[in-house]
């Protein structure tokens, strides 16, 4: 009896010892990240986006809601599908001003934690980029990986981006909220979040 529930103590305590270098969390950061609830505490304002439009993908595999007055651009391939929606394409818009979302899908085997995690590995190499915040969100229904950051550039920009892993079709989405550096710019992140709330799979 004692021999089993060592060995039961023992496997459970490999398995936390894995899952904890697996996330590589340390205190309250995941590989020097700072983990926090920004995108689940912030406040949207109450900005007015227009009419919505709700559209997806060719497949219908998705669908998401986003302002009818914005540019909206499609591309896909076999493998990749990509849309990227603007308020600044083909009307002027001052700089502080602009505004834009991107939903990129692609086929993967990754489960959504070792995809998340491997994208992080790759930006901490950009030295172009400059990790801020991340943590977890709620995205039709699944526990989402997110994370803040802005590029090095004379005219910072700053990305939010939230992974979405639909398990059953092996695919994983990325929403990419973009808005120039201002200082309100933690604001208009939490209000491009709306838009990012629509988006869900086609049952």
């Amino acid at each position: 009896m004692a021999t089993k529930a060592l060995s039961y103590i023992l496997i459970v305590s490999a398995l936390i010892l894995l899952i904890a270098a697996r996330c590589s969390h340390n205190n309250n950061s995941i590989k020097g990240v700072k983990i926090t609830t920004y995108y689940d505490s912030c406040e949207t304002a109450d900005v007015y986006f227009g009419d919505q439009i709700t559209i997806g993908d060719p497949n219908d595999r998705f669908m998401i809601s986003l302002p009818y007055s914005w540019d909206i651009r499609e591309t896909y391939t076999d493998t990749v599908y990509g849309m990227f929606a603007a308020n600044f394409l083909s009307i002027p818009v001052e700089l502080q001003e602009r505004m834009a979302l991107m939903v990129t899908g692609y086929e993967t085997e990754m489960s959504g934690d070792d995809y998340f995690l491997n994208e992080l590995k790759t930006l901490k190499k950009d030295d172009a980029v400059e990790l801020m915040e991340t943590g977890m969100v709620m995205i039709d229904e699944r526990n989402c990986h997110w994370i803040m950051f802005h590029n090095s550039g004379e005219h910072k920009i700053f990305h939010l981006v939230v992974y979405v892993k639909n398990e059953k079709t092996n695919e994983i989405y990325i929403l990419q909220s973009m808005t120039y550096d201002t200082e309100n710019y933690k604001d208009r992140l939490c209000n491009l979040k709306r838009l990012v709330r629509s988006f869900e799979f086609v049952k």
